[in-house]
């Protein structure tokens, strides 16, 4: 009987964990392939709770492959009401750091309205390559910024 309620203590204390860290802003896996994955974390302004920046970043894994520069690298944020941004489509002029090797680095200005969450959709698109293959990389996630 102990050992249930440890092991569903274990579980419930884990995903509180989780939880805490999606809320304090640290950095989140918000998809991952074979050879990429994205991350964000969100930093709200040390004077002004309710605004700060939204950091992506698309980082290619194995040694092989390439973020493709040359063709168009997008991200499209969709935000309720409450959040203001100051653009909704991110290209590749738009990144801070953009790296073919490496990563490509984009942050996302913004204002929240009021206190809470709010739910983001992000939808990215672009490519990998190596030297004989490219692909396509087109998916949505959803991220929750909280403010306040």
């Amino acid at each position: 009987m102990c050992i249930k309620r440890c092991g569903l203590l274990i579980l419930v204390l884990g995903f509180l964990a989780a939880c805490h860290a999606h809320a304090s802003g640290g950095q989140s896996e918000l998809r991952s392939g074979d050879n990429y994955k994205v991350l964000a974390t969100a930093k709200a302004s040390p004077d002004k709770s309710l605004s700060g920046e939204l950091e992506l970043l698309i980082i290619k894994k194995g040694k092989d492959w390439k973020l493709t520069t040359d063709a168009p690298m997008r991200i499209t944020v969709t935000a309720p009401d409450g959040v203001e941004l100051s653009k909704k489509l991110w290209k590749n002029a738009d990144a801070a750091k953009l790296d073919k090797n490496k990563q490509a680095r984009f942050v996302l200005p913004y204002k929240l309205k009021a206190a809470g969450s709010y739910d983001l959709k992000l939808k990215f698109s672009f490519v990998l390559c190596t030297e004989t293959l490219c692909q396509k990389k087109r998916f949505e996630v959803d991220y929750t910024l909280k403010g306040g």
